[in-house]
């Protein structure tokens, strides 16, 4: 039996104030304008999950700049493994986890004003040496891993991802869809729009569509 949401503009809150995350499940949207942390991850991945139970694509406007690593991960692979097609629109500032989610998607688009940032990461490590050194071998895994994302989303070389991300660089919108970081601009507030989305974003290349088996 389909489940059914009497309210299609979800709103969260926590310690009194709104979390910047709300999925419009009649839109089939969810926008995420905050850090990411396991709140926010469980929020997105279960919204997500309802959303690719039904056809059609998915868009995720997204504003942040980064957060935890492992809950960005979480995130990212539940956007590859849907079954429809999504879209991700950065817009504002999409930086360190926030540039890795934007190459999970079908569609990598940005809003002309959105700048992009890439960095190595970063922890505040405390405790035995044993778990110290432990714990910066799985930061280090986990950047090798998104290298490869972005080597393999993007056509850069290794060496290349790895020297932007040692200096932290920034791009505007321009910059990141020369660097194949994005796929296109959008340029109408209409991009959601996807029997007209041809026409409302500029883009170098054609995006990779997703077949729903």
């Amino acid at each position: 039996m389909a489940k059914t949401h009497t309210d299609p503009s979800v709103s969260t809150e926590r310690h009194g104030s709104v979390v910047n995350l709300n999925v419009d499940f009649a839109a089939r949207t969810i926008y995420l304008f905050t850090g990411i942390d396991d709140e926010i991850a469980a929020r997105v991945v279960s919204g997500l999950k309802i959303l690719d139970e039904s056809p059609g694509g998915i868009t995720i406007w997204l504003n942040t700049g980064g957060g935890s690593v492992s809950d960005g991960q979480a995130i990212f692979d539940a956007i590859q493994m849907a079954e429809n097609p999504i879209t991700v629109i950065g817009t504002g500032q999409v930086a360190s986890m926030g540039a890795l989610l934007l190459q999970a998607a079908d569609q990598r688009l940005a809003t002309p004003l959105t700048r992009l940032m890439i960095h190595d990461g970063g922890a505040e490590i405390s405790g035995p040496t044993r778990e110290v050194i432990s714990s910066g071998k799985e930061l280090e895994l986990s950047m090798k891993q998104h290298f490869e994302v972005f080597v393999r989303k993007t056509g850069m070389s290794l060496d290349e991802i790895e020297k932007i991300s040692a200096s932290g660089r920034w791009f505007s919108a321009e910059e990141a869809l020369e660097k194949n970081l994005i796929d296109g601009i959008a340029v109408s507030k209409a991009v959601f729009d996807q029997s007209e989305k041809d026409k409302l974003v500029r883009s170098k290349r054609i995006p990779r569509k997703r077949t729903k088996k």
